[in-house]
């Protein structure tokens, strides 16, 4: 059975082989913890971390709003810092703080970008092919902090919270310019036929979630149904 076989089989609840998973080392961590030590992890976990090769020193990559010292502007003009290699930074300028700029705001090209991240599709769609050629499992999606979180990056938390209660107009305006670079960018994905696409967000805090129910029903749950549909269509 082939991992792709295996995960979907794990999806529908049809009796896999074992129970999928990916299992990562937070990059910050090599920067933290004896490297030997997480080696001996590794190599003692190859189910976990199956193609291992023990290094004689770990160089791991952070990605770029995970760099200390380096403040890291996205595609929507929020900036972000962070003070430890290898964790994400918080966005500590938002692009809409102010309503006044957004007669002058746009949104990013979803062929080049992510939105957060720079984007090569060409590099995806040969990706995609080796994968289907290899039985493996092809899994595309928006990246993480799409819809809600982004609103957030950009307005800035509080902001995006009293713009939902005082009912904003131009938050509606806002959000749907966000709907529209996802749309766009779901619909490239979708081109590529993957087995399965992901939407992932962050809504909850330790105590609750980070907006009320009437919030979300109202202004983020008829976006993902938008956004999820054409995957949905297409099986």
């Amino acid at each position: 059975m082939t991992d792709r076989e295996n995960t979907l089989r794990a999806i529908r609840f049809e009796r896999p082989d074992h129970i999928p998973m990916a299992f990562h080392i937070n990059a910050a961590c090599w920067n933290h913890y004896d490297q030997d030590a997480l080696q001996d992890l590794m190599e003692g976990h190859p189910f976990l971390f199956p193609g291992f090769k023990r290094q004689a020193r770990v160089a791991p990559h952070c990605g770029l709003n995970q760099r200390s010292g380096q403040p890291y502007t996205d595609p929507w003009g929020c900036g972000w810092i962070t003070t430890d290699d290898g964790i994400t930074g918080t966005v500590q300028h938002h692009p809409l703080a102010d309503w006044a700029s957004f007669a002058t705001y746009r949104a990013p090209d979803p062929t080049v970008t992510d939105g957060t991240f720079p984007v090569d599709w060409s590099a995806i769609r040969t990706r995609v092919e080796h994968q289907k050629q290899h039985g493996g499992l092809v899994c595309g999606g928006l990246p993480h902090g799409h819809t809600f979180l982004r609103l957030q990056d950009i307005r800035g938390y509080e902001n995006l919270i009293f713009d939902m209660m005082d009912q904003e107009p131009k938050l509606t305006s806002l959000i749907q310019m966000v709907e529209d670079f996802n749309q766009a960018y779901v619909a490239r994905w979708l081109a590529l036929e993957p087995d399965m696409m992901s939407y992932p967000e962050d809504l909850g805090m330790q105590v609750g979630p980070m907006l009320s129910p009437d919030g979300f029903r109202t202004y983020i749950k008829p976006v993902y149904q938008r956004l999820m549909k054409p995957a949905r269509d297409q099986g």
